[in-house]
């Protein structure tokens, strides 16, 4: 913890990993001044003109976290791994391949086949055609808690959101996506903290 700038930083490595996996085909994105917002979307390969995921995941990430594992970790600062950022290893290894989205609609029974749940981490890999974005989620009382230096709660800890499995064609593009929505309001946030 940077109680100079209130940033904090988490080592990836050491924590569990989530027991839920979904399978995203697809994704949307929006965005507001406090907010990203992820939609993954599953549809089978054997639907034919499926015009709505078959089921979904929607993620809420503070823009604030967003600038820092979104933008700053995939596009600025060199991978764990690599002499250069993420993206631009993601980039190299695809060679030019592209995805063609589609925007499809929310499942039909949203009941069963749909899911919300908040994230302010992530960690990012992938493997030849494969990639996974792991989402975490620090508690608030948590961070309050590590920015007065106090002892934390029992129990309380970073915990694992749901693991997000993708080709690697669609991580790019949504990286892809992401980069001019960032852009500007994490170089704006970088001018207040080092004012």
């Amino acid at each position: 913890m940077d109680h100079t700038t209130g940033n904090y930083a988490i080592d990836w490595t050491s924590l569990p990993a989530s027991d839920h996996f979904f399978l995203a085909t697809d994704y949307q994105l929006k965005h507001t001044p406090n907010e990203l917002k992820f939609l993954f979307g599953s549809v089978s390969s054997f639907s034919e003109n499926a015009d709505q995921y078959d089921s979904a995941v929607e993620i809420h990430f503070p823009i604030r976290e967003a600038c820092i594992y979104f933008y700053r970790t995939v596009f600025i600062e060199k991978s764990g791994n690599s002499i250069e950022p993420f993206f631009n290893s993601v980039e190299k290894a695809l060679n030019g391949t592209t995805y063609d989205r589609k925007k499809y609609k929310l499942p039909e029974n949203k009941a069963t086949s749909f899911r919300l749940f908040p994230a302010n981490f992530t960690a990012m890999s992938f493997s030849g055609s494969q990639a996974l974005l792991e989402l975490f989620e620090v508690p608030p009382d948590l961070l309050h808690l590590i920015r007065k230096n106090k002892n934390s709660r029992p129990s309380s800890g970073v915990k694992p959101v749901m693991s997000i499995i993708l080709n690697a064609e669609v991580l790019y593009s949504l990286l892809t996506e992401i980069r001019p929505l960032l852009k500007d309001i994490c170089s704006k946030q970088d001018e207040v903290v080092n004012e």
